[in-house]
């Protein structure tokens, strides 16, 4: 297998060959190492001690307008019992911006992974940085609820 698609890559520019022979050890690709499950790491302390809920927002999403009074909701019912954070990413300019603000709460790599997720919602553990729960365009409170709170109780462990 590994003959065949050194071949592939190799051979990319010239007449599709294939050989079951296997490959010298100086050709033979080295396997890839897994990525860790979860490669998170602990939110800025500015973030410490309290549910952190990330919500990918662009203007023009109808899906994010759409959650809208749910999130408003939510906002009211956990005032600041949560840490909330929007990145918006309406346009280039609010996603430059919001690309700063992430890697200044230590969120970088969970933009960069989601970006362009409109109407995406993560509940985080800043602890760990690990997302506890990821929803899109859910438009009913409860799920939210159950998930900040499950994110409370691994906070007091």
């Amino acid at each position: 297998n590994s003959a065949l698609i050194l071949g592939l890559i190799v051979g990319a520019g010239g007449p599709l060959t294939a050989s079951l022979a296997p490959a010298p050890a100086s050709l033979m690709l080295a396997p890839l190492a897994a990525a860790p499950a979860n490669a998170a790491s602990p939110l800025a302390p500015s973030l410490q001690g309290k549910p952190v809920v990330v919500e990918i927002y662009a203007s023009w999403c109808s899906a994010c307008q759409s959650i809208k009074p749910v999130l408003e909701t939510l906002r009211k019912k956990e005032g600041s019992a949560i840490h909330w954070i929007q990145f918006d990413v309406s346009n280039t300019a609010s996603a430059k911006s919001s690309a700063a603000q992430a890697k200044k709460l230590g969120l970088a790599e969970f933009f960069k992974r989601n970006r362009g997720q409109t109407s995406l919602v993560s509940i985080i553990n800043p602890e760990t940085g690990t997302v506890v729960n990821t929803f899109r365009a859910q438009p009913k409170l409860d799920p939210y609820l159950k998930a900040i709170q499950t994110t409370r109780s691994l906070l007091q462990r």
